[in-house]
Order: C-alpha cells, then structure tokens, then sequence
C-alpha cells in the first residue's frame, strides 16, 4: 500500500461538510448474490492487504483494468467504495456509460475514511479534473478506505477504471443511503461594475432550506432559495457562503473571493468650447446623446453641437463600467455656465476680438470682470455698469489661447472658460 498527504488546495473554494447518513447497505465486490447489482470484472485480480472488514478488494493497477456495475433496479445516490488509492493512483468514473465528472460541487462527494492502519491527513482520497485520486503520496501510505458518492438519481450501470497508478481496490457499492445535503451555487457574472445586481441560482442537492451570507453586498444575507438582486456597490473582492440543510443535517460552501467588483471608472465631466463638447479623454469608449437620445456615430470624446439642447456623453473604462456626464442647455456656437437662477452665456467661442456676455442680474455684479491665463496670473480686468443689458469686451490684445473669465458677484464667483483665437 502506499500514501502521503499532497493537499490540494482549489483557488476559491472552500468546503464545510457535515452530511447525515442512515444505515446503508454494503455490497462487497466478492459477493455471488444477483439480486441487486451484477460486477463484472476485467484485467484485474482479487486481493487482501489486512483490512477486515472489506477483504479481499478486486485489484486495478495502471490503464485499463475495470469494475462495471450494473444494478437490477436503478438506484438513486449510489456509491463505490475504493480502497487504499495513492496520489500517483486515479481512476474515473462512467455513470449510465456516460463519462461523469467528480466535482464537490455538486456531482459528487466523498465520506470522511475508514482507516485499517497507518493513513495520515484527513482524506483517503479527493476528486482531481474529475477523476478519483489517493490523497496521500507512497511514502506516507494510505491503509484507508473511502465511499464516493454518485449525486444522481436512476442509475443503472456505474463503471470505474483504472487511469494511473501501482494499484488500489475496488470493495464494492454502497447503496440506501439516506443522502444528507450537499451546498452548491452559481451566479453569473462574478466580476462586475460597482452599482451592479446579481442573480445567484441553488445547485445545492437534498435541501430545503438555506442562509446566504454576501459579504461586501446589499442585502448581506437572504433565506431565499435563489437570491434575487444581490447588489454591490463597492470595488473589491468578495466571499459567498451557502448554508445548505435538510432539518437534519446541513452543508456550509464559500467561494472566497467568488464576486470581483472592479475599481469605479475615472470620473467624467464636460467643457463647452464654441460648438465643441469635450469630454474628459482616456475612456475606452464614449457615446454621445442630444436630448436623451443617441447620436448616431458620436463615438469620439468631442462632439460638434449643430444645435442647441442638453447633451450627455457615456464613458466606458477597460472593464466595461460606464459612467456619464451631462451639460444643459446648450447654445450652439457659445460657452456656458449653470447659476441657481438660471444661465449666463459667453459668445461667440472661440472669438477673435470681441466676447458678449448675456444673462446676469446686473444688480448682482461688483462692476469688475477679471480675465486669468491658464497658469492662473490675472492678463485683463474690465469694468462695467449695472445698466448693461448685453456686455461686450474687447479681448482683441490678448494671445491666443485659453483664459479664464471671472465675474465676482454678491452671492459667489462665476467662472467660465473660453479660447481666443
């Protein structure tokens, strides 16, 4: 015999089990009985190795050799009882003669060992791309046996084969077990935008009642059995566990780090310059709309408004995430700013010589409008009186480029850009 204790670690799952069984009905290999299930053997041979209660085991070494049970009446919950398998030993598994994938997720499990002598670790076996295959290496042994267990119903014929490996046993079917439950989930996506909602659906088997646990989500729990709406809304990485029991016993799955929220995209905004809209660049992709609805191959982080309105741009990052931003009432053809009593407008942009500015109380102004390069140095003051319906200034003597154009009222300071050309 043979084994050593080679931990498999998955990635992102970790198992809590503590399933339930009845009294079940072993059927070893050697039996001669017809009535249940009929073996029939190939390649291997019979042998015993000191383990009473399922001596002799049929013996598999290598590729090829072969148990095939067929069952009188088809059975649900099956299991296959091996022996003494080492991590260099596999075996897989046909099912109805189908291949059949052992996954913890749902297929399959596998009870705690039954161990005859020297078996360190916790487990005898465990399931590896699907195939059985012995938990501990040569050199620390493994004298135990394991059942595993087929979640299925109406089976009528398993067969195991051999793959790899010196050698292992084959004792027989475990049949009438009373199945405890077994926690399984999925949802998709799992990597997502902040802000999003997921859907998360039950695999689990033998269960009837569950507790969610969402770490990092809104809502944090549920008892539903297929969580609706599960939204998270900061970026991270999150863990997912399912309590899965049957009033009797349960089964606890988490998925660690199961749901990805990526970072929240750059943060949009929107200049009006002339009849140019620009957006904040460096999105992957941008996609205009003129009164809320789409524009037709706006895709660049500028648009051209040929008319008034309000204009929104969607930004998409890298990971897909969008985010947007709005400017309102557009006057084509100017620069605008937003005040809490309505809109003050700087026209024409880009100018030449002279600028128009429209839409400010005038009871409101100090009489001064300031004028500031991109550095931040003051280039030009104006004055102006209260009377002014529309106000004109000569910016004819400043270099072309882009300045800031400041007006100080009594309730606050108004700001807007434009380019001289």
């Amino acid at each position: 015999m043979k084994k050593g204790v080679v931990l498999l670690f998955f990635l992102t799952t970790v198992f809590l089990r503590n399933p339930a069984f009845a009294q079940c009905h072993f059927i070893p290999s050697t039996t001669s009985a017809v009535d249940t299930v009929v073996y029939t053997f190939a390649g291997g041979n019979f042998a015993s190795y000191g383990c009473a209660p399922i001596d002799p085991t049929y013996w598999l070494s290598g590729n090829g050799m072969s148990v095939t049970c067929t069952f009188v009446t088809p059975q649900d919950y099956p299991a296959i009882r091996v022996w003494g398998m080492n991590d260099d030993d596999s075996a897989e598994v046909m099912v109805n003669s189908v291949s059949y994938f052992l996954d913890t997720t749902g297929s399959a499990s596998y009870a705690p060992k039954v161990v005859c002598g020297i078996s360190p670790g916790p487990d005898g076996i465990i399931f590896v791309n699907g195939k059985i295959v012995g938990a501990n290496s040569n050199g620390l042994g493994n004298y135990s046996y394991s059942d595993v267990t087929i979640n299925m119903t109406n089976v009528s014929v398993i067969q195991v084969s051999g793959v790899n490996g010196a050698g292992w046993g084959f004792a027989g079917v475990v049949l009438d077990c009373e199945m405890g439950p077994v926690a399984g989930f999925t949802s998709a996506p799992t990597s997502v935008c902040p802000g999003t909602c997921i859907d998360f659906t039950i695999l689990s088997l033998n269960a009837t009642s569950f507790v969610w646990s969402f770490a990092g989500a809104s809502p944090a729990v549920s008892t539903d059995a297929n969580p609706l709406s599960i939204c998270y809304n900061t970026p991270g990485s999150y863990d997912v566990t399912l309590i899965a029991s049957n009033g009797n016993a349960y089964d606890t799955l988490t998925l660690i780090n199961y749901i990805t929220v990526y970072p929240f995209p750059p943060a949009q905004g929107i200049l009006q310059s002339g009849d140019t809209l620009i957006a904040n660049a460096g999105a992957v992709s941008y996609q205009w709309y003129h009164d809320g609805n789409l524009i037709s191959g706006a895709t660049n982080y500028y648009y051209i408004a040929s008319e008034g309105g309000n204009y929104n741009v969607v930004a998409t990052d890298g990971n897909g995430c969008e985010v947007e931003a709005a400017i309102f009432d557009v006057i084509a053809a100017s620069s605008q700013m937003a005040v809490s009593s309505g809109q003050w407008v700087i026209f024409p942009v880009p100018t030449a010589d002279k600028l128009y500015i429209r839409g400010i109380e005038h009871s409101s102004w100090t009489g001064e409008i300031f004028f500031y390069n991109m550095t931040g140095k003051k280039v030009m003051a104006s004055l102006i009186s209260e009377n002014q319906n529309t106000i004109m200034i000569d910016v004819s003597n400043l270099a072309t480029g882009m300045y800031w154009l400041q007006i100080e009222t009594k309730e606050k300071i108004l700001r807007a850009k434009f380019l001289k050309r």
